[in-house]
């Protein structure tokens, strides 16, 4: 009988642990299809802005507008592969909030020193952790493509905000 009982208790253990286990996989997998769900969300509102701007300069002359904006993130400090995707993901929302402005502009009317005086020493906060940008590349064409290094600033050093 105690025999029994132990058998009994060593399946119930291993049910209970694997039943753990395919939790924490499950819940993995579920974080990454909400992080993937969510960028998707992102780029489809940008390609939304994008069809509407086309949409818009194909019915006025045919000049040259901005019509999309892309950003590429560089970090020059290590971040573990969730903090990563998620400092990316709001740093790249923040600097499209900035270049908002941009869309439906003429190119030859454009200063293309402006892009990296919008952002350059810039902070943006995610998950409590302070990064500070700096435009590295700027390409100016129907899509704007800027390439943003961001790091963590210096302890001490005040935060670096503008309207």
């Amino acid at each position: 009988m105690k025999r029994a009982l132990r058998v009994l208790g060593l399946l119930l253990l291993g049910a209970l642990l694997g039943a753990s286990a395919m939790s924490v996989h499950t819940g993995r997998q579920i974080e990454q299809l909400m992080y993937s769900v969510r960028v998707l969300n992102e780029e489809l509102a940008a390609a939304r802005q994008e069809a509407d701007e086309l949409r818009a300069s194909l019915s006025s002359e045919r000049q040259q507008v901005i019509t999309g904006i892309k950003v590429d993130i560089g970090f020059a400090d290590d971040l573990t592969a969730h903090e990563e995707r998620e400092t990316r993901l709001a740093i790249e929302k923040k600097v499209k909030e900035w270049l908002e402005p941009l869309y439906g502009e003429e190119l030859n009317k454009l200063n293309p020193r402006l892009v990296p005086r919008i952002i350059d020493g810039r902070d943006v906060k995610v998950e409590h952790k302070r990064f500070r940008l700096t435009t590295r590349i700027v390409f100016i064409g129907e899509e704007v493509l800027v390439f943003v290094e961001a790091a963590i600033p210096p302890p001490g050093e005040r935060e670096q905000t503008r309207p």
